[in-house]
């Protein structure tokens, strides 16, 4: 069985309207200047930020990077005992949340019926297709009577694919992957058990997740920082992700940059590749537009079997959702199981060897 992980970085997550790092603060400004009752702790934050600003006398400073403020602000807390540090991973709680749009159930199903099955946001439908062909999803709709009339209802339930299994690592904060699984359960179908956590036992999950930044459900944030895998509460994550890259036939990067000061996370591919016996590709897809992403994986990815292809992933998802549009009215069941189909298609369309 092939075994796919998944990496995603910011880019990823980015056609939905989640702050990447670079426009983080700018758009905590606008929420805050919407609703400044709701987020009055933001002026904090802002005059926290305001007294980083100094740096910028002596040394380069970006600090309209939320990864910049974080950073140095984390030195200061660890190196000099400052406080409130958890102003700011509430304050990134808050701001991913906050343009993390909701997914809305429709009331009736009309045709054509996939466009529903995961709701009314069309934003939705492009992740949670992908997230569904992640978990082996399969999807079955038929009619039922209501004293309102007749209703159609589409039922969801876990197929496991033989060929291919699929996992997830995410520097994200976000919770795109567990909010289509809990749309999923309120719509009264079952989901695979997602995990951030692994015992290191062999034990197999529909899909495990590993999220290297820890989370806002759970308060577990780690800020992307110069020490962040050095953090007890997300170590689990690490683990499981070490294990899944080891075990890995395929990985492949969707959004993440491979940012230079990512030492940790390049430390983990590497510690990883010591043992992997099994791995036959790695494909890489990042927005690009100066060819610097490229440059930083091409001096970093020896490995033969590597493509690069620089491109906004919302045409590598809506490929994959293109290929379950000719889902006639006839129809009454689809297994999602095109997306091998789909991430090979759109590689052979825009992979470009490097020149020389």
């Amino acid at each position: 069985m092939n075994k796919v992980v998944y990496i995603l970085g910011a880019g990823f997550s980015a056609n939905l309207g989640i702050p990447v790092m670079s426009d983080f603060l700018i758009k905590a400004k606008d929420l805050f200047f919407e609703e400044p009752e709701k987020y009055r702790y933001f002026r904090e934050v802002f005059s926290k930020i305001r007294e980083l600003s100094s740096a910028k006398n002596y040394y380069m400073s970006d600090l309209f990077n939320i990864e910049e403020i974080l950073s140095l602000f984390d030195m200061n807390v660890r190196l000099e005992g400052a406080r409130r540090k958890n102003l700011f991973e509430k304050f990134i709680g808050d701001v991913v949340s906050a343009y993390t749009p909701p997914m809305l159930p429709y009331e009736r199903i009309n045709l054509p019926w996939l466009n529903h099955a995961f709701g009314r946001n069309p934003e939705w439908r492009l992740y949670a297709l992908f997230v569904g062909a992640l978990a082996s999803l399969a999807l079955t709709t038929a009619e039922i009577n209501t004293s309102g009339g007749p209703k159609r209802e589409i039922k969801y339930r876990i197929v496991p694919s033989n060929s291919t299994s699929y996992s997830v690592i995410t520097f994200n904060y976000d919770r795109i992957i567990e909010t289509v699984a809990e749309f999923v359960l309120d719509a009264q179908g079952e989901f695979p058990e997602i995990r951030r956590s692994c015992s290191l036992n062999g034990t197999v999950f529909h899909l495990p997740l590993a999220k290297l930044h820890g989370s806002i459900e759970d308060g577990s944030i780690v800020p992307p920082t110069w020490n962040k895998a050095l953090q007890k509460k997300i170590l689990p994550a690490w683990q499981l992700a070490h294990k899944l890259l080891v075990d890995a036939t395929h990985i492949r990067f969707i959004g993440y940059s491979l940012p230079e000061g990512d030492a940790y996370a390049k430390y983990l591919f590497k510690s990883a590749a010591v043992k992997s016996e099994r791995l036959k590709s790695i494909d890489v897809l990042c927005l690009d537009p100066s060819g610097e992403v490229r440059r930083r994986y091409e001096a970093f990815c020896q490995f033969n079997f590597t493509r690069f292809v620089s491109g906004d992933v919302k045409g590598y998802l809506k490929n994959h959702y293109d290929k379950y549009q000719n889902v006639g009215p006839g129809s009454r069941h689809e297994n999602l199981v095109r997306l091998e189909e789909a991430h090979e298609e759109y590689f052979k369309a825009n992979y470009q060897p490097a020149r020389g």
